[in-house]
């Protein structure tokens, strides 16, 4: 969880290096959820002590090079990943959002992304450009990134998922998890999680299961 309410949660190095650590951390897991603390997703860079520390030259190329790690790491996780989105997701926030297998809003506190980059007279460094444009297309991707238009419902494709009025997205991500996801084996989920990545060969990846526990068990249950 990004916790720095009192920033809605800006990134601040601390945080940056912090999330490395704690995406690393989750290699094993079925199921990963980014979120928030105190009702907002995350603001982007936290920009007071991004003019104090990360202004130069240097400072900039190498927080970009640390949060391009820390995207990419997660958007490559064996895991599958969710975006709980309560309240503000802009610029780098929106840029996290975008490295999740999935992304979902809430239905309080005013839930929305933006990607705010262009109006800072910079543009996606973190990788959050090209894969706004694999999930919306080109097209879509140049108007938000030049409209800076606010995403505020699960009719556009960036969003998978909107909670009901007044439930948050963390609380409706886990209701997702438990009640659907949690129905599959974690080793078929991390597979098929694989299988649809770069490089997932479907013939390997189908060995690997057949006659494992989680088969054999289904088979059984069939049969009955």
């Amino acid at each position: 969880m990004l916790d720095s309410p009192e920033t809605r949660n800006a990134l601040s190095p601390s945080m940056m290096l912090e999330l490395g650590e704690a995406v690393d951390k989750s290699k094993d897991s079925p199921f990963v959820v980014l979120t928030g603390a105190d009702g907002s997703f995350c603001s982007g860079a936290n920009i007071a002590l991004a003019a104090k520390e990360l202004m130069s030259t240097e400072g900039g190329i190498a927080m970009n090079k640390l949060m391009s790690e820390v995207t990419g790491n997660l958007s490559k996780l064996g895991a599958v990943s969710f975006s709980a989105i309560d309240g503000a997701a802009f610029g780098g926030g929106a840029e996290l959002a975008s490295a999740t297998d999935f992304r979902v809003l809430g239905g309080k506190n005013h839930s929305r992304v933006k990607f705010v980059q262009s109006m800072m007279g910079v543009t996606p460094g973190w990788g959050g450009g090209a894969r706004l444009v694999e999930i919306v297309g080109r097209k879509e991707a140049l108007r938000l990134l030049l409209t800076h238009k606010e995403i505020k419902d699960s009719n556009h494709p960036f969003i998978d998922w909107q909670a009901p009025e007044g439930v948050s997205a963390l609380a409706y991500t886990e209701q997702l998890i438990d009640k659907i996801l949690n129905k599959v084996d974690p080793q078929v989920v991390r597979a098929t999680k694989q299988m649809t990545g770069e490089g997932g060969e479907e013939h390997d990846i189908f060995a690997s299961l057949w006659g494992g526990e989680a088969h054999r068990e289904a088979f059984e249950r069939a049969l009955r």
